[in-house]
């Protein structure tokens, strides 16, 4: 009975396996083309952001995909998968500066405390927002002693969140009147 069994399962069930692999791999490349599709309509006001999510998901999914077929073909991907953490674990490690910019990045083009063209004034810089990156913010037209107007400041991310950022002027004043006038305010 036991060899009957093992028959069986090396006869049909071992003979399916590698089509699941193949399987494996084709839904992963369907979802590599659907899922970012339905992202990028999601994020389209933030440019930046979709490009490192569909990035990101896009060789995440790869990477699943694969081991999840290579398992299939009978490959012992555990070995694989820590060897993959332990690399992740590193190149977090080395780049934890870097990330929490991203990050920090991210969290201000999605709250927008300040936008570009509003003058600020953060970190004994005072100056005009000329752009929002994932990592850094930009100032230009700084104010202040031995600072000159065709000087530029990059502040990391990160630091926009641990010291207070101050909005001085507003680039569009206009939204700024029309939301007073709703408040019934005069000017």
């Amino acid at each position: 009975m036991i060899e009957q069994v093992n028959q069986f399962v090396n006869t049909y069930l071992f003979g399916y396996k590698p089509i699941f692999g193949v399987v494996a791999l084709i839904t992963t490349y369907a979802l590599t083309k659907f899922i970012p599709t339905i992202a990028s309509k999601l994020l389209e006001d933030y440019s930046q952001i979709k490009a490192l999510f569909q990035g990101t998901f896009r060789v995440v999914l790869w990477v699943t995909g694969i081991l999840i077929s290579l398992s299939f073909f009978g490959v012992d991907v555990s070995s694989i998968v820590a060897g993959l953490g332990l690399i992740g674990f590193g190149v977090g490690i080395a780049l934890k500066d870097m990330v929490t910019n991203i990050i920090s990045g991210i969290m201000i083009m999605l709250y927008s405390p300040f936008e570009k063209g509003d003058r600020v004034e953060v970190g004994g810089y005072k100056g005009t927002v000329r752009w929002i990156d994932l990592r850094y913010t930009t100032l230009y037209k700084l104010e202040g002693e031995g600072m000159g107007e065709n000087d530029i400041a990059e502040i990391p991310n990160a630091s926009l969140f641990t010291e207070t950022v101050v909005v001085r002027e507003k680039a569009n004043k206009l939204d700024d009147f029309i939301s007073s006038r709703r408040d019934g305010e005069r000017l």
